[in-house]
């Protein structure tokens, strides 16, 4: 394996732990929301392609202490958990 193959690789999946651990967190973040069970009925009722929009707007996938961007990973993968769940 060339070096360039190796960094690809242990990027991608350190990529993946950082969604991993981030995406419990922006799970519960959505569920303490005091709106929560309307925005889970307005989430489950948008496409799949939009739900991780919804999370991303609602604020859900921008971690505490974060100024930047929400996480696009960790907004697909919130919103995929949240959609299997009841707040």
């Amino acid at each position: 394996m060339t070096e360039s193959t190796a960094r690809q690789r242990a990027g991608a999946h350190a990529d993946k732990a950082v969604v991993a651990s981030l995406t419990p967190i922006c799970v519960a973040r959505f569920q303490k929301d005091p709106n929560a069970k309307a925005s889970l009925a307005a989430l489950t009722a948008l496409d799949r392609w939009d739900q991780s929009d919804y999370v991303s707007k609602g604020g859900w996938a921008t971690m505490p202490g974060s100024t930047g961007e929400p996480n696009r990973e960790v907004a697909e993968a919130c919103a995929k958990t949240l959609a299997k769940r009841d707040v």
